[in-house]
């Protein structure tokens, strides 16, 4: 269930991003293990660099941190149970009903179940009713719009009072000028959490199915690009 996600496109690209951070972890536990010939400060050396080099995933590449993040944590716990078993001996580590698996054995199992959750995941988020992102970016781009609609009257009447000189002290709380001034701030600030949140379904509508026909992808995206553009003009426009 932490695979799931509110909608379909969001959730495909998790899933591959999960499974691909568990196949790697699989294949970085092989290496890590038998290339210093099983010996424990060679494996514990191996798993350091293995480590340092995977966080660089997360720092660098932060849209696709789950994988680095799964195969860190895949590989450590993978390496670290079968160096405990080493420690403590088989005996006392299956002493609690848990069998123990070698971990030529271990590493697959971990992706076969990941893989089998994540296909359960996969058929909850799709049954009874998927919740795509073209329909979330529908809605979102009609909110986008009534936001913007409201910023243009708040603009409008905020340039007609500066002409007719009836704005008020700017100073004064209760003049009709700040009020304008802190209204527009209230809908700038709605529209730009609105904008990332439009700029976001948009980026994972190539990861969903598409079901009904074809998504007019680039017409969105200019719409979205103009609105972000008159809103930035406008904002630059009243600070200066």
């Amino acid at each position: 269930n932490l695979s799931m996600s509110p909608t379909s496109g969001q959730s495909i690209f998790s899933f591959v991003l999960r499974i691909l951070g568990t196949f790697l972890a699989m294949v970085a536990c092989l290496l890590i293990w038998y290339i210093p010939g099983k010996q424990t400060p060679g494996i514990i050396v191996f798993l350091f660099i293995f480590v340092s080099i995977a966080f660089y995933i997360p720092i660098k590449m932060f849209r696709f941190r789950a994988v680095g993040i799964i195969s860190i944590i895949t590989t450590s716990m993978i390496i670290g149970y079968e160096l405990q078993v080493r420690r403590v001996g088989e005996a006392v580590a299956t002493s609690n009903g848990q069998p123990y698996y070698p971990i030529y054995l271990l590493a697959p199992y971990r992706l076969a179940v990941v893989a089998g959750g994540i296909a359960v995941a996969f058929f909850w988020t799709f049954f009874p009713y998927p919740i795509s992102e073209h329909s979330v970016l529908r809605q979102s781009l009609g909110a986008s719009l009534y936001l913007l609609a409201n910023y243009y009257s708040i603009i409008h009447e905020t340039i007609s009072g500066r002409m007719r000189g009836d704005k008020g002290e700017y100073l004064l709380k209760t003049s009709s000028g700040r009020k304008l001034e802190k209204a527009r701030r209230k809908v700038f600030s709605k529209q730009m959490l609105m904008l990332a949140g439009l700029r976001t379904y948009s980026g994972f509508l190539r990861w969903e199915v598409p079901v009904g026909g074809r998504f007019p992808k680039k017409q969105y995206d200019s719409i979205i690009v103009c609105v972000e553009k008159y809103d930035m003009l406008s904002h630059v426009f009243f600070r200066f």
